[in-house]
């Protein structure tokens, strides 16, 4: 062997041993320590920390969880542990100085006459339903049960509208007006009776002079028969205006059919006294009471129907009794018909007895 082949066998010898060597260690030398998983920086894994600290990491606005939610342009707010980050709020406009009125579908109540609408008299919550004209059959057919001789069936044209009370005129209406209450039944919307006539008529003259006052009657404004009355703007309806609104287009004994049963008016003592106004069902117009609770006044002097048509009648010029209709709380029910007349002297009253009002629009000549 030359000394060439002599100084490289050391080193194969060694190559050779550390080789193997190598070969020997391999299962140990293969094995590789535990590389965490990549994960964004901030984040930890959830084998290392409990369900708790998960849910403080979710506050993080870099975290996976929170891709979803999208970070303030600003520096986000820091919130205590344990809550869960909120959105941002949106910035609302801002808000009026002042709240918005609130307003009603229901329309607002005249407080004075226009033609062709109903009203309030506002001081006495008193409602008044307009009427428009029109032409009816006034009085009752031939064979209507209970029908009277002065009941002459006839055409009767109405050419002016006009008001008339929604109820019978109630003790408190009358007291605001008149300062006393003669009814022996008391109660403040039970209707007042006990009244005559002329009682009736003071009182629509106080109130036309109350109303002027306030300025919520036009000049102008006077009763159906203008002179006869002096002028007053308030007033008792004539007859023909009252049949008019209580038959409201029928041609029945009553404005709601041809019988009268207990449940739609205070009559023949079914009750044992008056009741309050509107207590009992209204007519097609609107209007409660015409049949029944008290008897009503009417305008007219009493006298026969003319045989043929008529045109807005107010009844004669004198008289001796003046006309009353709709039967009262104590009457039969034969005197609740729309047709039924009576009558009794101006001066005198009646515990089943009162009025409602009426408007008229023609005016004085």
């Amino acid at each position: 062997m030359d000394q060439l082949t002599w100084m490289k066998t050391p080193v194969i010898s060694f190559a050779l041993l550390c080789l193997g060597l190598l070969g020997c260690s391999k299962p140990e030398v293969i094995l590789k320590e535990p590389v965490e998983e990549p994960t964004t920086e901030g984040t930890k894994s959830p084998e290392s920390e409990p369900i708790e600290a998960q849910a403080s990491i979710t506050r993080e606005p870099n975290s996976p969880v929170n891709e979803a939610v999208e970070a303030p342009a600003s520096e986000p707010s820091k919130t205590p542990a344990g809550e869960t980050l909120k959105t941002p709020a949106t910035v609302e406009p801002e808000a009026p100085k002042s709240p918005p009125v609130e307003t009603s579908s229901l329309p607002v109540p005249l407080t004075k006459p226009v033609s062709g609408k109903s009203y309030t008299i506002p001081d006495l919550k008193l409602d008044m339903l307009w009427c428009k004209p029109g032409t009816f059959r006034m009085g009752s057919p031939d064979g209507e049960k209970g029908r009277e001789p002065d009941e002459t069936l006839h055409e009767v044209t109405l050419t002016q509208g006009f008001w008339l009370g929604k109820y019978e005129v109630t003790q408190e209406q009358w007291e605001k007006v008149m300062g006393t209450n003669p009814s022996p039944f008391k109660g403040a919307t039970l209707p007042v009776e006990q009244v005559s006539w002329k009682d009736a008529m003071t009182f629509c003259e106080k109130l036309t002079a109350q109303e002027k006052a306030a300025g919520r009657l036009p000049k102008g404004w006077v009763t159906k028969t203008g002179k006869r009355m002096g002028g007053k703007a308030y007033s008792l309806p004539t007859e023909a205006q009252w049949e008019y609104a209580c038959r409201a287009g029928t041609t029945t004994a009553y404005s709601f059919g041809d019988t009268i049963p207990d449940k739609r008016a205070n009559f023949n003592g079914n009750v044992g006294n008056v009741t309050p106004v509107g207590n009992y069902p209204a007519t097609p117009w609107g209007f409660h009471d015409l049949h029944g609770n008290v008897w009503e006044w009417c305008l007219d002097w009493h006298a026969g129907y003319p045989v043929g048509p008529a045109q807005d009648p107010v009844g004669p010029s004198t008289g001796k009794e003046r006309v009353i209709r709709g039967g009262g709380w104590r009457d039969s029910g034969r005197s609740m018909r729309s047709a039924d007349r009576s009558r009794i002297t101006p001066g005198r009253g009646l515990n089943s007895l009162g009025f409602r009002l009426s408007l008229q629009t023609e005016k004085t000549e």
